[in-house]
């Protein structure tokens, strides 16, 4: 059996990535056999070499552009969601969108929170998943404001 590098966590043959901390796998990262014998991180604390998350920075983001914070506590899915979940309920009525924008602070919030505690697995964000969400956000803003500039216009006649 072979060993992450990185955290000493038993790999399976054809990973990629080591699935307890996320470092990638090369032919480097990999030791047949471990020189010491790996020691789990006491309870609530990061795996050692990740850091921690700002949970106030993850809430600010995500309430300046919702999902960002999710996006920053490395889950580009659920930041996904909740952008257009926002958005969305946003074009239905204004509480729904509403209730989406709180529910993705408070997640953000709490999810760094408990990754910092060590409740969930650390994952660090990618900086390109954070641009490519602003780009992505930025353009479905876009289009959305002139569909509503050509509704605007179609309905009074232009």
């Amino acid at each position: 059996m072979a060993f992450c590098e990185n955290c000493g966590a038993g790999l399976k043959p054809g990973d990629q990535f080591c699935e307890n901390c996320g470092a990638s796998i090369g032919a480097a990262a990999i030791d047949p056999k471990p020189t010491q014998p790996v020691q789990a991180a006491p309870a609530g604390t990061p795996a050692a070499g990740q850091g921690e998350k700002n949970p106030i920075l993850a809430a600010v983001a995500s309430l300046l552009f919702s999902g960002l914070g999710q996006v920053y506590n490395g889950s580009l899915g659920k930041g996904l969601l909740i952008f257009f979940g926002t958005l969305i309920g946003s074009m239905i009525f204004m509480i729904p969108g509403l209730i989406v924008l709180v529910y993705g602070i408070y997640d953000a919030y709490t999810t760094a929170k408990k990754m910092n505690e060590g409740q969930v697995p650390f994952v660090p964000y990618q900086t390109t998943h954070i641009i490519a969400f602003i780009v992505i956000g930025i353009v479905v803003i876009i289009i959305y404001f002139l569909v509503l500039a050509g509704l605007a216009m179609a309905m009074s006649g232009f």
